[in-house]
């Protein structure tokens, strides 16, 4: 009896294990520059930012399976990203980089972060 339950209970765990992590998938991003933040708002629309070098926004409408690049205009790296709905969102980044859209980031425009000298702003959340 005692064998008898110990094999149900492994196999429960076991099960559980395997199954437990079924919904994740991979998936590519289309660039080989580091990505530092992701935010979806909904299943289907989610933006990443990084970079190196250089910036870079990355935009998906169909739940990552396809990513556009975005145009920031600068040349600090990304930090975090937030949006508040499909149009309205921020990204923060080094050298005390605020970056706002209100156009699903289609364009971006810098706003004063009040740091001075190279201070990296890492985290953004409304």
């Amino acid at each position: 009896m005692k064998t008898k339950l110990f094999t149900i209970l492994v196999l429960t765990f076991t099960f559980n294990i395997v199954f437990a992590q079924s919904g994740w998938f991979f998936q590519t991003s289309g660039t080989s520059i580091y990505l530092t933040s992701v935010q979806f708002i909904n299943n289907n629309t989610g933006w990443t930012v990084g970079g190196y070098a250089g910036t870079i926004i990355l935009k998906t409408t169909n739940g990552g399976t396809n990513w556009t690049s975005q145009t920031s205009g600068i040349g600090n790296d990304l930090n975090s990203v937030h949006f508040i709905d499909n149009n309205t969102g921020w990204v923060v980044g080094d050298v005390g980089t605020i970056l706002n859209t209100t156009n699903g980031g289609t364009n971006w425009t810098s706003q004063v972060s009040g740091t001075s000298g190279n201070l990296t702003v890492s985290s953004i959340h409304r």
